[in-house]
């Protein structure tokens, strides 16, 4: 399990490289968003958290709605959007990868610090300002939608999505409530010696 777990994160790592290097290059933006879709149909025999199905179906969802919209204005725009969330996912797999070495202390720190500001940074701030609060791609979809159906389609996958990663917001604050609290009452103890 650990072998399948290791490599998975690799897999991880590796998409996340792919979709940035599609990112800075407006290279294949859609065949990129299309390769992560499939890799989330096959990661649907992995995963077993129910918000990792959950963000995986909002995910298909989406591309689902932008590939039966080949013809929507902008569209390598919304999906780079989309796409830049994973630029967060390169800092949580080596952190998974770094979690199986010992003596990285302050490695590991580093780059928690580095994930939790882009994931604040790619899934709370850019997503909202660039995707969620964006009025002319709202514009967009109503435009381009045939149905309401349709359009309660790319908006379940848009908010469902935000709100899913405000979900893990808060829990990487707990996270890290948590640790400040370890380090204080271990220093605390130390002290006490």
């Amino acid at each position: 399990m650990v072998i399948k777990n290791f490599q998975l994160q690799y897999l991880y790592l590796g998409i996340s490289l792919f979709s940035c290097f599609c990112i800075i290059n407006n290279f294949y933006i859609i065949y990129c968003s299309n390769f992560v879709g499939f890799i989330c149909l096959i990661d649907f025999y992995y995963i077993k958290k129910k918000d990792m199905i959950l963000h995986h179906i909002l995910v298909l969802i989406m591309l689902h709605y932008m590939n039966n919209h080949s013809y929507v204005e902008n569209k390598n725009e919304i999906v780079s959007i989309i796409l830049k969330t994973e630029i967060s996912t390169i800092f949580l797999t080596i952190n998974n990868l770094l979690d199986t070495l010992d003596n990285m202390v302050i490695l590991k720190n580093i780059n928690k610090c580095i994930f939790i500001f882009t994931f604040i940074y790619y899934r709370i701030y850019n997503y909202s300002y660039y995707l969620i609060l964006n009025k002319n791609i709202h514009n967009i979809f109503l435009f381009y939608s045939k149905n309401n159906f349709e359009l309660y389609e790319i908006y379940t996958g848009i908010y469902g999505l935000f709100i899913l990663n405000l979900y893990w917001t808060f829990l990487i604050f707990k996270k890290v409530l948590d640790w400040s609290e370890s380090i204080k009452c271990s220093k605390k103890a130390k002290y006490m010696k």
